[in-house]
């Protein structure tokens, strides 16, 4: 979906670590997580999990290197896996008690737990 063969897009986040460490600026495991996965021969091979931050980022910079088409599709994808990631975590949120969240607004500092709502 990027137009780079998975070897070049490997060499590009490579680039961006690179960069990003070099100056300091953004903690790159906010962006993109070592990973391995296993080819079609079973063999293990180097890749980056991307945080959507890092999906960003990429999106960005790939825009002026790829097809319109492609940048939308990616685009469009990566936005649309991470809306269902979102969602699903919060469907996985243990409901909490009314005391559990009397303890957590305490802990917080809330004005309704100091007030004794």
């Amino acid at each position: 979906m990027t137009g780079k063969a998975h070897d070049q897009l490997m060499r590009t986040i490579r680039g961006y670590i690179k960069v990003l460490d070099d100056s300091a600026i953004l903690q790159t495991p906010n962006l993109f997580i070592e990973s391995t996965y296993l080819d079609a021969n079973n063999l293990s091979r180097p890749c980056y999990l991307l945080t959507k931050k890092g999906c960003d980022m990429v999106a960005r910079l790939i825009r002026r290197l790829v097809k319109k088409e492609s940048y939308l599709q990616f685009t469009a994808t990566y936005v649309t896996k991470f809306e269902e990631m979102e969602k699903q975590i919060k469907s996985n949120v243990p409901q909490i008690s009314r005391e559990q969240q009397l303890v957590s607004s305490i802990y917080s500092g809330g004005l309704d737990a100091m007030e004794g709502n």
